[in-house]
């Protein structure tokens, strides 16, 4: 194994640990339902990559605490050996780890949650976890996952799934508060802006183009393997709305510093392999990023009909979120 051999190359602890942690990912991989051969190895690494993140982070200033990449950090660590302990069947201890992560970080992402629940599900009683759900529903957890737990365990427990209503209410105000409150902050407006950018057929896009329809836009690039990761998930959402003519998706590729033509023939090699159907645009002068305030990638922006920005990030439930805003012809 690779890691046998890095172990005895690396005397750096911090580096050790995210090595650690990578091949501990690997190992697992990233389907809960699958069954792991070297499961005891794993777990040893998970846990060595959380030891010492621990230790780093117990040792180190209370400034550096709370700074949110450090928490984020050692919650991922933390995210990790719980999904290890849950594949390797300790259910009551993956719960326990999940929660510690959680309780970090003032603001929790969807899988993070969604992770939670399926290990207390495993773990305690329904109404424990019904409790649970609804308490981070309450909370303003955008996952279309969640309710649909919730009404399936409001049918186990021969409760009116019409009260789930009065949750989704109260979800949906909160959320898009949340998510508008967001946006003002980082742009000073809900308002989008423009872009005319040509796509892998040569055709000229604008935004405008898409008056009225629900716009996803996907930023990424083709060095960013984190962004290609996540192209399986988009493939199954574009299929899912594929016949929903007022639900577009747009996948910009940027920060790339290549010509046009090279990142064509890039992508469409990319797409090929990961046998996705997307229409692709070229950011190539990164105005569009600038924009749009790019600091990171992936970056998803969700636009509603009127031409507002209602939602944007990276962890979020996207279909819950287009049902969300699905405002005209309904």
């Amino acid at each position: 194994m690779p890691f046998k051999k890095y172990r005895n190359i690396y005397f750096n602890k911090s580096k050790l640990s995210w090595l650690d942690g990578f091949y501990a990912n690997k190992i697992t991989g990233t389907n809960f339902d699958s069954a792991v051969k070297e499961i005891e190895i794993a777990k040893w690494l998970a846990l060595q990559s959380l030891q010492q993140t621990e230790i780093e982070f117990k040792g180190s200033k209370i400034t550096d605490n709370t700074h949110p990449s450090y928490i984020s950090y050692y919650a991922t660590s933390l995210n990790r050996y719980a999904v290890v302990l849950y594949k390797n069947a300790q259910y009551d201890s993956a719960f326990i780890i999940q929660q510690k992560a959680i309780l970090l970080k003032e603001k929790n992402g969807v899988k993070d949650i969604e992770q939670c629940v399926l290990y207390s599900l495993k773990t305690n009683s329904i109404s424990f976890t019904k409790q649970l759900i609804e308490k981070y529903l309450y909370e303003g957890v955008s996952s279309g996952l969640l309710i649909e737990q919730l009404k399936m365990i409001y049918l186990e427990l021969n409760i009116p799934v019409n009260n789930v209503n009065k949750i989704l209410q109260n979800n949906d105000a909160l959320v898009k508060k949340e998510n508008k409150d967001l946006i003002i902050k980082k742009f000073g407006s809900i308002k989008t802006t423009n872009f005319l950018l040509e796509n892998s057929n040569g055709e000229k896009i604008s935004l405008s183009f898409y008056k009225n329809k629900i716009v996803i836009l996907d930023f990424w690039a083709s060095w960013c393997s984190p962004c290609i990761a996540l192209f399986e998930g988009m493939q199954k959402l574009v299929n899912k709305y594929k016949h929903d003519t007022n639900i577009v998706f747009l996948f910009i590729d940027t920060w790339e510093n290549k010509k046009l033509n090279l990142c064509k023939d890039i992508t469409k090699k990319i797409l090929s392999d990961k046998g996705c159907s997307f229409n692709v645009l070229f950011d190539i002068n990164n105005k569009v990023a600038k924009d749009y305030k790019l600091q990171s990638i992936p970056q998803k922006f969700i636009i509603d009909q009127n031409g507002n920005i209602v939602s944007m990030g990276n962890d979020f439930d996207i279909s819950t979120e287009i049902e969300r805003y699905k405002i005209i012809n309904n």
